[in-house]
């Protein structure tokens, strides 16, 4: 295996054209997306930062100051991210973690390229990108994320599986994977999360747990002692269990609260 990914690794290489991009099939109007595709995979590869063709990359985007697209955003992210250079490309992660959560569909909370229709492929790249900036101390806010991860679920289908953009086509492999490796970032970045909306059937109770009832007896009644439980609230596939409060959370300020676990939620 490692024989195939070095060999693969010299191939980026040699395609690499001087100005650290590879072109695409599309008139160069993804150039930076298949650039940020090659610098992320030349390091995940294990080629060093002194190496040439990396250095062409991080050059290249050394000099890239307008973040266009969903995907080559979110790649780019990642790519600083696998560097692993700290505070050097902190700044720039941050940027593109807030280019991508302004640019996020506010009716369906998923994401476009950005121009056109929201689909499951460009927002999987998007939780990711935003979990590289997670990864690297940038703080997301966790409502923000979970209201994606419930759109995300909500496309699930009967079968269980996710389609790209449209509800009712055939749900494919990839789409699935995607709708996985979102439910993932969840799992990291949700920890000790309880929603401040009403999720589903649960209502009120998913930020505030069990309320103080009251109980009629003879003519008078007599207070109920509130019974504090964890939240729980359903994503449909995802379930969370918390009894701590919403707030923005990056990875030095994690905290010991229940994980998000996949299983089956109540219907609403």
């Amino acid at each position: 295996m490692n024989e195939a990914i070095d060999r693969g690794a010299a191939w980026l290489k040699q395609a690499q054209k001087p100005n650290g991009t590879w072109g695409d099939r599309y008139s160069n109007q993804y150039d930076s997306g298949v650039a940020a595709l090659g610098f992320l995979t030349l390091v995940k590869s294990g080629v060093g930062e002194a190496d040439p063709a990396v250095q062409r990359s991080i050059r290249y985007f050394d000099d890239y100051r307008a973040f266009e697209k969903t995907y080559s955003t979110g790649v780019l992210s990642l790519a600083w991210e696998a560097l692993k250079r700290g505070s050097t490309d902190r700044p720039r992660v941050e940027a593109a973690a807030k280019w991508l959560m302004e640019h996020r569909d506010p009716a369906t909370k998923l994401w476009a390229y950005p121009d056109g229709d929201v689909d499951l492929s460009n927002t999987q790249y998007a939780l990711l990108g935003l979990h590289a900036a997670w990864r690297m101390g940038v703080a997301i806010p966790q409502q923000y994320l979970f209201e994606s991860l419930q759109a995300v679920v909500k496309r699930q289908q009967k079968e269980s599986s996710f389609t790209y953009k449209d509800p009712n086509d055939v749900g494919t492999g990839s789409m699935t994977t995607a709708a996985i490796f979102a439910m993932r970032v969840g799992m990291a970045e949700l920890k000790g999360f309880a929603p401040t909306r009403r999720c589903g059937s649960i209502g009120n109770r998913a930020r505030r747990g069990r309320s103080t009832g009251s109980i009629a007896t003879s003519g008078s009644t007599r207070t109920r002692p509130a019974t504090r439980r964890p939240a729980r609230c359903a994503l449909g596939t995802i379930t969370t269990s918390t009894a701590s409060s919403a707030r923005a959370r990056s990875p030095g300020a994690r905290s010991s609260g229940n994980i998000l676990g996949i299983a089956r939620g109540p219907s609403s």
